[in-house]
């Protein structure tokens, strides 16, 4: 995982604000705390990791009736 190589595609390594909040495609490694932002560390083959790969900026997915709607790929 490089985190400093930003695709415009949601994909491994991808930091992806939601309006939901801050979700990090990585490794299911739970809530983090990073200069006070709550990121949370999730596995591509979860099942909401599955459902945003490959996605872009406006595009959704719903996992269990929650909506997450990606507002920008950092």
């Amino acid at each position: 995982i490089n985190p400093a190589i930003c695709k415009p595609e949601a994909g491994t390594g991808s930091l992806l604000k939601t309006n939901k909040g801050y979700l990090f495609l990585s490794i299911a490694l739970g809530k983090l705390i990073v200069d006070d932002v709550a990121i949370i560390a999730i596995s591509p083959r979860s099942p909401l990791g599955q459902k945003l790969l490959g996605l872009k900026v406006n595009d959704s997915a719903e996992v269990n009736g929650s909506q997450y709607v990606i507002e920008s790929i950092l």
